[in-house]
This record gives C-alpha cells, sequence and structure tokens, in this order.
C-alpha cells in the first residue's frame, strides 16, 4: 500500500527529493492519517511548506489509485504559495 515501485520512489529521486515527516512524539500518519492531519506541524507545512520549495506529493484530491499521504512531501525548485 505504501511501497513505491522500484524507480519510481520520489525518495530517490534527485530532482524532487521528498521527506517523510514525523513529530516528536513518533506521529507519522501511516497507521491514523487523520491524528497527522489534526497535528499544528502539519498545519505549519500547510500553510510554510511552500515558501521552501515543499510541495504535499500525494494530496487528497490526486488521481484514483494514489494514496493520500499528508506526511510524505518532496521538494520542488519552484517556490509555491500557501496553503498547498
Amino acid at each position: 500500500k505504501w511501497v513505491a515501485l522500484p524507480g519510481y520512489s520520489e525518495h530517490g529521486d534527485p530532482d524532487h527529493l521528498a521527506i517523510d515527516f514525523i513529530n516528536e512524539e513518533g506521529i507519522n500518519g501511516e497507521k491514523n492519517v487523520a491524528e497527522f492531519e489534526a497535528l499544528p506541524e502539519y498545519k505549519w507545512l500547510l500553510k510554510n511548506a511552500g515558501r521552501f520549495g515543499f510541495v504535499l506529493s500525494y494530496p487528497k484530491n490526486a488521481p484514483a489509485g494514489i494514496t493520500y499521504e499528508p506526511w510524505h512531501w518532496r521538494h520542488d525548485d519552484t517556490p509555491q504559495t500557501p496553503g498547498v
């Protein structure tokens, strides 16, 4: 469910390197997406990540078959507007 096929992961893509966020208490969202969405850290990401060139890789409105992952953000050289 969460594993990309070899060669398709953004974690190894030098053009759009991705990172997964986890908070200090260890909440990463994989077992409970709503718990991650409720974090102040997630709200900060939504508001500010674009200023640093990060975009949410797999948003809720992604095409069918793509799992929503609010913790998974990729770097894009083009700064984005706040509020993904």
